[in-house]
């Protein structure tokens, strides 16, 4: 796929400035990508799941305290705008996804304070998660009260 990926940069004459860079471990996701100024997620438009998805990687970057720039889609552009996170583009925009990500970074601040911000951090989190997800869990069993099954 590396190669695939860097097939239009060398076309367009931009190779130089395409890096792409082995993955990490999943648990140094967060502090590698908080060395980057902004967080891209392009996903397009007219994909049902698309349209409802809220992807790992908007987590991953906001615990990262990144601004982020999103597909303006229906729960991901929403999601990311009702927090204050970053700016959303028009799908298949290039220009429109350029132009959001030099507004984001002409004045990264705001985005970066509310991706701080301990609240909302603490509400998406992995821990926070596992609660409700065993509370759900624990209900539809009926089994009110039940220790906590990852321990």
């Amino acid at each position: 796929m590396v190669s695939e990926l860097r097939q239009p940069a060398e076309k367009d004459g931009v190779a130089d400035r395409v890096h792409i860079l082995d993955p990490v471990p999943p648990d140094e996701v967060v502090e590698f990508n908080s060395t980057a100024d902004v967080g891209v997620h392009p996903l397009l438009a007219g994909i049902p799941n698309h349209e409802m998805a809220l992807p790992n990687k908007i987590f991953e970057y906001m615990h990262a305290g990144l601004p982020i720039v999103v597909t303006d889609l229906r729960e991901l552009g929403s999601f990311v705008r009702k927090h204050g996170l970053g700016e959303g583009f028009r799908s298949g925009d290039p220009a429109d996804m350029a132009a959001r990500v030099e507004k984001v970074l002409a004045n990264p601040e705001p985005y970066r304070r509310a991706a701080l911000d301990p609240a909302l951090r603490t509400e998406y989190s992995w821990e926070r998660q596992a609660e409700v997800l065993i509370a759900m869990y624990n209900d539809l069993l009926g089994t009110q009260g039940a220790s906590d099954p990852t321990t």
